[in-house]
């Protein structure tokens, strides 16, 4: 179900298999998760990461694509900023990296 195989192909959507363990996420993330189920997912509900904790995670990872990614996200205005921030304080990283990425959410505001 992975991006770009037959199942990505034929229904025009993937889905990539983690663990709660894959990302680092803030507190509540699960009280946030949301169902995607519609005629392509076969009666399957898939649950995705609400966006924000999604950017949370992508900037906690800190890889060049990831980091496009959240860019992009905020300057299309999908993301708001003052929420990311909000979510960094509830997340269990270090205060530095944590400043690091309010610095990185900051500048990339539109």
């Amino acid at each position: 179900m992975g991006e770009l195989s037959l199942f990505d192909e034929t229904h025009g959507i993937h889905a990539d298999g983690v663990s709660d363990k894959t990302s680092v996420l803030p507190e509540s993330w699960r009280e946030r998760l949301i169902p995607y189920r519609n005629a392509n997912t076969n009666g399957v509900t898939g649950l995705c990461l609400e966006r924000h904790d999604l950017c949370v995670a992508k900037l906690v990872a800190n890889r060049d694509k990831d980091l496009a990614f959240v860019r992009e996200l905020l300057r299309c205005r999908i993301v708001k900023p003052e929420i990311i921030v909000e979510r960094l304080a509830l997340t269990d990283i270090e205060a530095e990296r944590r400043k690091e990425i309010g610095r990185f959410v900051r500048a990339n505001q539109p």
